[in-house]
């Protein structure tokens, strides 16, 4: 009966000593005005900018556990990008309001490209969407030599597609003959 009572006493110890989360309400309102604050300047239409805000920290709550101090700030920054690309393709189209800004070329930003554009390509397509994509990089990065305009302004993605798209065209065109 001694031994059933301190196992009970115990179990009810481990239980009661389960550490509490640091998303608490305090924490997570903390982090929300930080994350709004820091996207106020590029996404300056509050509804998008709180749908966003929202995604992020719902996103990070299931990420990090442990709170966005778990991690270091090059992984923090690299795990923001992914969720701002996965929430962007999530709702493609729908998030106009950004106000474009300068960009350094770097490889990432190249990855970001290739990943946007090549993220439907079917298996088939795959090579044609491959030269197609580093076609428009290269346009681009002649365009925009030192830093890119994110996000690049349409009638440019447009242009820069329609040349691409003939260049492609052509020398496809004469391989097959």
């Amino acid at each position: 009966m001694q031994k059933v009572f301190l196992i009970v006493c115990f179990v009810i110890c481990i239980c009661s000593c389960k550490p509490k989360s640091v998303w608490t309400e305090q924490y997570e309102h903390k982090q929300y005005r930080q994350i709004d604050l820091s996207l106020m300047q590029g996404l300056p239409d509050n509804t998008k900018r709180k749908q966003l805000v929202h995604f992020l920290i719902e996103r990070l709550k299931s990420e990090l556990p442990a709170g966005v101090e778990s991690i270091s700030i090059d992984s923090l920054k690299r795990l923001s990008s992914e969720l701002a690309k996965e929430y962007a393709y999530a709702h493609k189209g729908e998030i106009s309001g950004l106000v474009p800004h300068r960009v350094v070329w770097t490889k990432e930003l190249e990855n970001n490209i290739r990943e946007a554009f090549l993220k439907d390509a079917g298996k088939e397509e795959l090579p044609m969407q491959t030269k197609g994509c580093n076609c428009m990089i290269a346009k681009l990065k002649t365009i925009y030599p030192d830093s890119a305009t994110v996000p690049f302004p349409k009638d440019t993605l447009a242009k820069v597609a329609f040349q691409c798209r003939n260049e492609l065209l052509g020398s496809d065109s004469k391989n097959q003959r």
